[in-house]
């Protein structure tokens, strides 16, 4: 049965009327509305893949409450970059090409039959899964890096905080969700390392950063006044002092492409995460300290970031912040 709410959603829903304000549906009501539709469909026959459809859909719900809840209130706020993130998490978790596809286009005829209807925008329609994850994983190159670092201004407060994160980021390869996570007792400035408490899996875990990143989270500090919070206090702020949302950092990531003028390549937390990977295997680093550093639950992301570099390797970054400059650090007051 569909809900009341759904119901009146309907009967109110005017997918035509260009001066009426768009309305809002749930993802578990459009979620009910595709299984019912789709079992009633004479294109499926089998309650066996009604059963396939109704279990990705749950796994993408299980994405979204954990990355924008807000989309589990309103479906329409669902982008393509929300489709993208959870790609990324289906390559990071290490699940396998056939599955991650199978989900993809379950996801593409999903927004396809909401778009028909007029209830989202179809999300979809320009994104595909390419077989052998090699495709889908391109980190950020040094002249993307120092193309973004160079667009954000150090003395606007949001440019500031913009850069302390994709330093971090890049630095550390932690997930949007545990930077977002991250309180002030998390950034250890004496040792040189943060502390993530609430990584996914329940692991807990200890990331170094470097000198030049280390500049930039003091300065940062100083101009959003963090010193003066509590230490459960969060991190990453806006300027209204609350915890800076997950939504609110896509957002940032987005503006920063388009400023940066960055082509051909996602630019997200995630692309910073697989930059950190591979530049930690190319100077050298073990694969039993980046399973630790990520917080791989399995050795198997781990051996295809190993196998990109041994094929690849000459076409990637791998330099970290305090090289880019030759070794002299950028120095946060110069913009």
């Amino acid at each position: 049965m569909l809900s009341e709410a759904f119901q009146r959603f309907l009967e109110e829903y005017n997918p035509l009327g260009e001066t009426e304000a768009r309305k809002k549906i749930s993802f578990d009501d459009a979620r009910i509305m595709y299984i019912r539709k789709r079992r009633h469909s004479r294109k499926v026959k089998s309650e066996r893949t009604i059963k396939f459809y109704g279990e990705v859909l749950n796994v993408f719900r299980n994405f979204l409450q954990e990355e924008v809840p807000d989309c589990i209130d309103d479906a329409t706020l669902i982008d393509e970059e929300i489709i993208l993130a959870f790609i990324d998490e289906m390559i990071d978790d290490g699940k396998a090409d056939s599955t991650i596809k199978g989900r993809v286009n379950t996801l593409r005829v999903f927004f396809r039959e909401l778009s028909i209807e007029g209830l989202t925008r179809n999300v979809c329609r320009d994104i595909t899964f390419e077989y052998s994850g090699y495709e889908n994983i391109i980190p950020f190159s040094n002249c993307h890096i120092e193309a973004m670092m160079k667009v954000l201004n150090n003395k606007c407060l949001d440019d500031l905080r913009t850069k302390t994160f994709v330093k971090l980021f890049i630095e550390t390869g932690i997930r949007l969700n545990e930077l977002y996570n991250l309180n002030i007792e998390d950034i250890d400035f004496e040792n040189q390392r943060i502390h993530v408490r609430k990584g996914k899996y329940d692991r807990n875990r200890f990331i170094p950063f470097g000198s030049d990143t280390k500049k930039y989270l003091q300065k940062y500090v100083n101009a959003f006044g963090i010193y003066r919070g509590a230490l459960s206090d969060p991190f990453f702020i806006g300027k209204d002092g609350k915890r800076y949302g997950k939504r609110r950092i896509q957002e940032d990531f987005m503006k920063l492409r388009r400023k940066a003028n960055i082509q051909g390549i996602r630019c997200s937390a995630h692309t910073c995460r697989h930059t950190f990977a591979l530049n930690f295997i190319l100077n050298g680093g073990s694969t039993i300290a980046l399973r630790h550093f990520m917080g791989h639950k399995t050795e198997e992301m781990v051996a295809r970031y190993v196998r990109i570099t041994q094929e690849h390797g000459d076409k990637i970054f791998i330099s970290h912040f305090d090289k880019l400059s030759n070794g002299r650090l950028e120095n946060p007051d110069d913009f």
